[in-house]
């Protein structure tokens, strides 16, 4: 084939550039992330294109009042902030930029737009808005609504987003400009103030026929006498169902609830009524009664209460009641309004009615009619009763009515919203009739200025000539005055303009709506009513608002790097690190010369998408290297390429597995809290949302982000890839898309590998189960398997794959059946194209169904000419592009077949193959623990002398035996000179003599005789139990012998040798 086009026309490859003006705030601007960047506290954010390119698309819970919003983007307090988009709806919404302290906190906002509906994209804006003090962040909210009265969102409903973006000056005139309407009620949405009517002529504000807000402004001729009655029952005679109905027997009297049907009636009003009875409730009571939903009310207002009914069963008497509940539906009271008795079996409709006064404090009420028969308990359809045609409200209308009820003479009857389920009203006129005639309102102008007039105009009926009367005034002064005819009104909104140059002087303008020929008792209605010094007209506001136009400021400046030389090589492929490397001569690019490329900044390379005309992604990453040599001798070479950049990027995949997430989870859903903070954009099962806590099932602190993401994949047996956008995807298998994106026939590619999908076969399965012990936080990694599928592995050889899971249920009847699960899917090789090579050779190529296919997309591959057709996805994508060339090879794998598993590590270990925690903490690791014994953490044995648990084998191999050491009233001592496991000692010691040291008593005494031979003996000795002999010469000799001992003291009693101690648990690692 002709090469038709040069790559270098429908190719960008971009670097990140530093920022000269501005940068959008948003970095997920219209889904190219998924939902990342995006928060809300209900409903789901994820991308979808569904005829308008890409979008994001909002869905709501529905029932409560909802919103999204941009993530947080810094600020500066003082300086301004604008925001645009595009948005589309079949429903409504109110955009604000919010402000933020550094807390993060809510702090204030700009003024909120109104409400904004379009059912193709709309552009929209929120002009420049100072930042007040303490603002350290911005977002971009959207409330959802379902109508333009500030109604709850619904299920089902949908708001598609693009273009959103948001950005801050030090100036507001960098942002864009701001623009008044001069009308100070333009819309009606609270009252007519400021709008004065013509004689004979009455203005009223009306709830049905708004353009926009919740009102319009009604112009008819009329009398003095203009009476509405509004029924604020909004179901009344049960013409389509009983809703906004209940019905109950007495509880206090052992009923249950009851049974409300609708009937086909025409007693009351229409063709249907209400039936309420006990037919459904066993037990006795002796009332029935049914309520209506509440309704609003004003406090010391006297209501109104009409009701058609008649008994059934055994009911003899009918009341009417109103119960009355306060703002916060707290029951107050219930007013008695009519009692009506019967005859029992009387099939009589009666029109009842009575009225009440609200309590002080009510707020609101409810509508009870209940059927009573006094003194009597019955069972089972025994009473009961038929009600219709009911009405309530704060005026007597005299007789019932609601929005169906056909208009009378001067009377008109209307719903105020959706038939049978909202209010009604009842409009009594006596016109007096006019001709040319109609309302009016003043605005501030300045001279000479020219201005822009617009109002949205309908009839109900008669169509009319409008004539717009414009005074011109100068203080008290007229200056001039002019009749315009500016069309004629129509049963539908039609919006009517007139541009003008305000006289030379003019302060003020009164413009007056007229009418041609207006007749008495038609209506006309005027909405959305705007002057604006403009000499344009512009869409429809209210108020101050800022216009700006923010549309090319990206999220992050790119400059196009490439030339008109270079070759490019990409290569991407499920959860491996996808690369881009480029060759370009360049030499303004040298980064020894410039600082543009360097590593870590952000490169994207782009292709113009010939469908929308826009460029986009085909790479998304950062630098990783850029190499340089240069070719400075060769003449033929011109300066400017004399520098030979070698580019290589990688996606995020590299910024995954760079990042440590030790802590598994268990779902796909689990993985956002993952992935959270890792600076890459996700879609998890089409969310962006944050994750909240989930449990953690595993802990490896070898793991990072992208194993993490590798093990809840493969454990629930999904899909991961990051697509073209550089967005993480992860799915559950279950939510794929289901829909093939394109067809790969044998006349668009140029080579194929045709032959047996061996790639995808395996028969024979081992599981790796991560086991966290929560004693301990560490995780075992438990081997089951392998699981084979004989019958293949005799065709094919053994074709084994280890898969890594966690968090899934470790029964062996669940492991078997996961197991299984994947040889069903992949063990069974068939023929069929495996990849194709296919050259892109005209713009026509650059679409979504060609060269902008991304990674799992689901398409099919087909050769006529060998009767092939499947079903494939993609799982590789290659691109070669040149100046003058550019080919791509997709590989495929079998639609429904299981991913290959991502080698993990596991968690760490050391010598020995022991985890770290084994390493610090071993097993027979001896402790105190103070606590009941009950107490005691599991994995953690009391060493009380009992047996070890078989469960424990670790720690009996350790001991040697089943018995745990004894340290019951045992304290330990250093092993060495005493052998390991030995005991002694003793709590007490007995004294002996052998415990003495050797010591003695030493004695003195002393003693005087007489030489006459007296025997005066003097002693300064003291002798207990002595015997004593003195003898003595008569020449004064001596010889004194003395015996004795010093007697017995004490009992030898054992005495305590323990030092002061406090009794806790010795307690031992069994793990």
């Amino acid at each position: 084939m002709s090469q038709q086009f040069k790559t270098v026309g429908v190719l960008r490859l971009e670097v990140e550039d530093d920022p000269t003006g501005l940068v959008n705030l948003i970095v997920n601007t219209s889904g190219e992330m998924g939902g990342y960047g995006w928060v809300t506290p209900t409903g789901s954010i994820k991308t979808d294109s569904l005829g308008y390119g890409l979008e994001l698309n909002y869905a709501p819970q529905g029932g409560a009042p909802e919103y999204f919003a941009s993530e947080p983007a810094t600020a500066v307090a003082g300086h301004y902030v604008a925001a645009s988009w595009v948005m589309r709806t079949t429903t409504y919404y109110r955009a604000k930029i919010e402000y933020l302290n550094s807390s993060q906190v809510v702090i204030g906002s700009s003024a909120q737009t109104g409400y904004l509906t379009a059912s193709v994209p709309a552009s929209a804006s929120i002009g420049p808005s100072l930042l007040p003090a303490g603002t350290a962040f911005v977002r971009l909210r959207f409330d959802v609504f379902s109508n333009n009265t500030g109604g709850n969102p619904i299920g089902g409903q949908r708001w598609h987003l693009q273009q959103a973006t948001m950005a801050t000056a030090a100036t507001s005139g960098a942002l864009g400009t701001s623009k008044t309407n001069l009308i100070t009620n333009p819309s009606f949405e609270t009252d007519t103030a400021g709008w004065t009517a013509d004689a004979g002529v009455g203005l009223t504000r009306v709830t049905t026929q708004q353009q926009v807000g919740a009102a319009a402004l009604e112009v008819k001729p009329n009398g003095a006498t203009v009476t509405t009655h509004t029924n604020l029952v909004r179901n009344p005679s049960f013409e389509t169902n009983v809703s906004l109905w209940s019905g109950a027997s007495l509880l206090e009297l052992g009923g249950a609830d009851a049974t409300l049907t609708r009937i086909a009636s025409t007693a009351g009003s229409g063709s249907w009524a209400a039936r309420v009875n006990d037919d459904a409730a066993p037990g006795a009571s002796n009332a029935m009664q049914v309520y209506s939903s509440l309704m609003d009310v004003t406090p010391s207002t006297k209501y109104y209460q009409r009701v058609s009914a008649r008994v059934s069963g055994q009911s003899n008497r009918i009341y009417l009641l109103i119960a009355w509940y306060t703002a916060a539906d707290v029951y107050i009271s219930t007013a008695a309004v009519l009692a009506k008795t019967v005859t029992v079996g009387d099939t009589t409709w009666y029109d009842l009615a009575g009225s009440a006064t609200a309590p002080s404090n009510a707020a609101k009420a409810r509508v009870v009619v209940r059927y009573y028969t006094p003194g009597e308990t019955y069972v089972n359809g025994s009473l009961g009763g038929y009600f219709d045609a009911v009405y309530f409200g704060s005026t007597d209308p005299g007789s019932y009515f609601d929005g169906s009820t056909p208009d009378a003479g001067d009377t008109d009857y209307s719903w105020t919203g959706t038939a049978h389920a909202s209010t009604s009203t009842k409009v009594i006129t006596v016109p007096l009739g006019a001709s040319t005639a109609g309302v009016k309102t003043t605005v501030t102008v300045q001279g000479s200025k020219a201005y822009t007039l617009s109002a949205y105009q309908k009839t109900a009926v008669t169509a009319r000539s409008l004539k717009w009367t414009l005074d011109w005034y100068a203080g008290a002064t007229l200056l001039s005055s002019a009749v315009y005819t500016v069309g004629t009104d129509s049963t539908s909104w039609t919006r009517f303009s007139k541009t003008i140059t305000a006289p030379a002087g003019a302060t003020s303008l009164e413009w007056s709506l007229r009418y041609d020929t207006l007749a008495a008792g038609e209506s006309h209605y005027i909405d959305a009513v705007m002057v604006q010094q403009s000499s344009t007209l512009n869409a429809y506001f209210e108020g101050t608002v800022g216009e700006s136009d923010l549309s090319g400021v990206e999220p992050v400046p790119y400059l196009d790097v490439l030339g008109p030389t270079h070759d490019i090589k990409v290569v991407r492929e499920a959860l491996n690190v996808g690369t881009l490397t480029a060759t370009i001569l360049d030499s303004s690019l040298d980064p020894s010369q410039s600082d543009l490329i360097r590593p870590g900044r952000r490169l994207r390379l782009m292709t113009l998408d010939n469908d929308s005309d826009e460029w986009s992604p085909l790479f998304m990453g950062k630098v990783v290297d850029a190499a340089v040599t240069y070719e400075l001798k060769n003449p033929n070479v011109p300066d400017q390429k004399r520098a030979r950049i070698e580019l290589t990027a990688s996606d995020p995949n590299a910024s995954l597995a760079q990042q440590t997430r030790s802590e598994g989870v268990t779902t796909i859903d689990e993985l956002r809290w993952v992935v959270e903070g890792c600076g890459v954009p996700w879609n998890i099962n089409g969310s962006g949302q944050q994750y909240s806590s989930p449990p953690v099932v595993a802990v490896n602190d070898n793991a990072s982000a992208l194993d993490q993401i590798a093990v809840t994949r493969d454990s629930n047996l999904g899909y991961a890839w990051v697509d073209r956008y550089g967005v993480l995807q992860v799915w559950d298998a279950a939510l794929m898309g289901a829909t093939s994106t394109g067809t790969f026939a044998e006349a668009q590619y140029t080579d194929l590998d045709l032959s047996f999908n061996s790639g995808d076969l395996i028969n024979e399965v081992t599981i790796k189960f991560l086991r966290l012990n929560p004693a301990t936080g560490e995780t075992e990694e438990i081997p089951y398997g392998p699981y084979r599928d004989e019958t293949s592995i005799n065709e094919w050889g053994v074709r084994s794959k280890e898969f890594t899971v966690q968090g899934i249920s470790e029964e062996t009847a669940d492991l078997d059946l996961y197991a299984q699960a994947i040889l069903t899917a992949n063990s069974t090789p068939e023929v069929r194209i495996n990849s194709v090579t296919m050259p892109v050779t005209e713009v026509s190529h650059l679409v979504v169904g060609r060269a902008l296919h991304d990674l799992y997309d689901l398409v099919v591959v087909s050769n006529a000419s060998k009767g092939i057709s499947h079903d494939s996805r993609i799982t590789t994508i290659e691109h070669s592009i040149t100046p003058d060339k550019w080919m791509m090879k997709f590989g495929f794998s079998g639609e429904g077949v299981v991913a290959s598993p991502t080698f993990t590590p596991s968690p760490q270990t050391g010598a020995g193959g022991k985890t770290l925690g084994q390493l610090l903490r071993p097993i027979g690791e001896v402790t105190m623990f103070y606590g009941a014994k009950a107490d005691i953490p599991a994995g953690w044995l009391p060493l009380d002398g009992s047996t070890v648990p078989a469960e424990y084998a670790d720690l009996i191999a350790h001991l040697g035996g089943t018995t745990l050491p004894n340290f019951t009233d045992r304290l330990p001592i250093g092993a060495g000179t005493k052998a390991l496991g030995t005991t002694g000692g003793a709590p007490t010691k007995t004294l002996s003599v052998a415990n003495l040291p050797a010591h003695k008593h030493d004695m003195t005494h002393g003693h005087t005789t007489m030489s006459s031979n007296d025997m005066a003996v003097q002693s300064t000795a003291s002798f207990k139990r002595a015997s004593n002999t003195v003898g003595t010469t008569t020449n004064g000799g001596l010889v004194n012998n003395f015996t004795g001992d010093t007697g017995n003291t004490g009992s030898g009693t054992a005495f305590d040798v323990m030092n002061p101690w406090l009794s806790l648990w010795f307690i031992m690692r069994a793990i």
